[in-house]
């Protein structure tokens, strides 16, 4: 999406910034276009070995029952199985 709009509209590569919520907020760790994200009660699914370094603003709420904050099965359709939210978090503050 980044790249068909770049190629319409003048973009500052070095301020590319994505938003989602669930599955839509698990999107940096497979890329280095974004400058910065700001997920809405998502998760990672699987490793995420070497993130690059991004900015992350991570909101969640403590009684999401999809995507347990606590980590563990959702109830939701999906039944997302993802690690603690702090734990999350961590792995993000430490790339």
């Amino acid at each position: 999406m980044v790249a068909r709009i770049s190629a319409e509209t003048r973009i500052d590569p070095d301020r590319i910034y994505a938003t989602g919520i669930s599955t839509g907020g698990m999107l940096a760790c497979d890329t280095t276009i974004f400058a910065a994200i700001g997920p809405d009660s998502a998760t990672e699914l699987g490793s995420c070995r070497s993130p690059a370094p991004i900015s992350v603003i991570h909101i969640h709420g403590t009684a999401d029952h999809n995507i347990p904050y606590h980590g563990g099965t959702g109830q939701g359709f999906a039944h997302i199985d993802g690690p603690a939210i702090p734990v999350l978090n961590a792995t993000w503050r430490s790339s």
